[in-house]
């Protein structure tokens, strides 16, 4: 009999493997069942099958007071939370004036947040993992304004590939360094993201120490199209935060930035390569950035060294609306998308209501406050 949580020694010495959580065997693999992987993923879903059919019963009701403790008990609490709030607010709104509802007033506030739907993903996936990216902001705003020295009408679609092409590989090189910084050099992701978020502010306004150089419109027309009052990127943007949230719980990818978010230690044992993880996880930021950067871009149609400077605080106010955890291990790309609406919601609803711009801070925290409660809630019901 073999004792161990090395996923490689055991897949190789045992032709029957049985995987332990809380005491109790989850899950056996025989013969040809055994691979490295397939321990792995045994073990990093093993937390909560074991107590499954217990916390179901406890959850369990009859009714509306069942059915509200089904809610909490799941991790979409935040994210239902979050969508009552923007229909509330909404429906107030549209008490107000009938222009909220507009076809044009739809379109400006869905144009508004599309870069920071692919800002925020980027910014949860490395809060997955315990991190945080603080760089996000500047990062979009300097994109912005390398691609105003090349995008620019009477320019070559040559000239307009070598823009878009340095405007990814100047985000590689951000991403690879904020990793390398958390990971090789052992610096805190908080300080690490924030000496690139300064460099990199202090780039952009090196090379433009002011606005200049106008977006070619062919581009910007086609970034902002839209169908109706709905523009394209938002669909688009909406799809990639369903899709992530599916594999962040359905695939062994998402498993493994759940796992080295949660316990590096134990992630570790499982095989989780997690230096390899925080380095992608930062790199997946930095091109989620480049994508939310070509929408700012379409948006301000010139290069602007400050443009991007509130979108850091914008991500992560979404990220943790969406109920994700600071210390990892725990979010939802479901919640960020609401998170992202709410936001730009109760921006444009304290115009509409004849509130003073204090107001949109005073309800953002209002609500923060209110989806922490809820989420606290959702924990103790699983508890």
């Amino acid at each position: 009999m073999v004792l161990g949580s090395d996923n490689v020694e055991l897949a190789g010495l045992c032709d029957r493997v049985l995987v332990f959580s809380r005491g109790e065997v989850v899950r056996e693999l025989t013969g040809d069942q055994i691979s490295e992987h397939a321990i792995t993923e045994a073990s990093l879903t093993a937390a909560t099958s074991a107590r499954s059919a217990e916390v179901a019963e406890r959850a369990r009701g009859t009714g509306l007071f069942g059915a509200f403790r089904r809610l909490l008990s799941s991790e979409q609490a935040p994210s239902a939370f979050l969508a009552v709030a923007i229909v509330l607010l909404a429906a107030v709104s549209a008490t107000r004036s009938d222009r909220f509802l507009s076809e044009f007033n739809i379109a400006s506030m869905l144009g508004l947040l599309a870069p920071v739907l692919f800002l925020a993903a980027g910014q949860l996936i490395v809060m997955l993992t315990g991190g945080i990216d603080l760089s996000v902001g500047p990062l979009s705003g300097t994109l912005v304004v390398i691609a105003s020295f090349y995008v620019l009408d009477g320019y070559g679609a040559g000239w307009w590939a070598l823009g878009f092409l340095l405007m990814i590989l100047a985000a590689t090189g951000v991403g690879l360094t904020n990793g390398m910084l958390v990971r090789f050099a052992r610096v805190t992701p908080v300080v690490a993201t924030l000496v690139t978020y300064t460099a990199l502010q202090g780039l952009s306004l090196v090379m433009r120490d002011s606005p200049g150089g106008s977006i070619s419109t062919s581009v910007t027309e086609a970034l902002g199209a839209r169908i109706g009052p709905i523009p394209y990127a938002v669909i688009v943007g909406a799809g990639v935060l369903v899709a992530l949230e599916v594999m962040s719980r359905r695939s062994m990818t998402g498993l493994r930035l759940r796992g080295a978010g949660s316990s590096e230690q134990a992630a570790r044992k499982r095989g989780i390569p997690v230096a390899r993880v925080h380095l992608v996880v930062y790199l997946a930021s930095a091109l989620f950035t480049v994508v939310g950067a070509l929408l700012l871009m379409a948006q301000i149609g010139v290069g602007d060294p400050t443009a991007g400077i509130s979108y850091t605080m914008a991500g992560i106010t979404a990220v943790v609306l969406g109920g994700a955890s600071i210390f990892g291990g725990r979010g939802s790309f479901v919640g960020v998308l609401f998170g992202v609406i709410l936001l730009q919601v109760i921006q444009n609803a304290t115009v509409f209501l004849g509130l003073s711009q204090s107001w949109q801070y005073w309800m953002l925290g209002l609500m923060a406050l209110a989806a922490t409660a809820v989420y606290s809630q959702a924990r103790t019901a699983r508890a």
